[in-house]
């Protein structure tokens, strides 16, 4: 997608959630969508660095979008909520606990537990789920 489109479908997402495409914003959504994983503020920050964007807008922001819908919070389980772009093909985690290599995992069989749950009677509809794999990587293992 060459940038101007880029830039229109990122102004037509924030149009879509009444929020304003201001240039912070617009800044924090190109960010993500050339992110390779999940990013927290302060990996933001570092992408953002030298452009008028600071830590207080990122963080509202975040939060902003992750409640809008526009962004999905990810628990790594280390203090930091990350953030990765909700409009992505379905996909969990897997994080190595030594050096946070972060990677997708595309296969899910929770779809039969979310019917479960909904046969069960105690819930009427199941909106999604998350879940989060953590270990420790091929390389981080043959350096022990």
């Amino acid at each position: 997608m060459n940038c101007r489109k880029h830039l229109s479908a990122i102004k037509n997402t924030l149009k879509n959630i009444r929020l304003k495409a201001t240039p912070g914003r617009l800044e924090l959504l190109d960010a993500f969508n050339h992110a390779l994983r999940p990013l927290s503020a302060k990996e933001v920050g570092e992408k953002l660095k030298g452009r008028k964007v600071d830590l207080a807008t990122i963080y509202r922001n975040l939060e902003a979008l992750a409640r809008k819908g526009v962004l999905k919070k990810i628990d790594f389980q280390d203090g930091q909520a990350r953030f990765e772009l909700a409009a992505q093909k379905h996909h969990h985690h897997i994080i190595c606990r030594s050096c946070a290599k972060v990677e997708k995992v595309f296969d899910c069989g929770l779809e039969k537990i979310s019917k479960r749950i909904i046969k069960s009677g105690s819930f009427a509809e199941v909106h999604g789920h998350s879940l989060e794999f953590f270990g420790l990587c091929k390389a981080c293992r043959k350096g022990k």
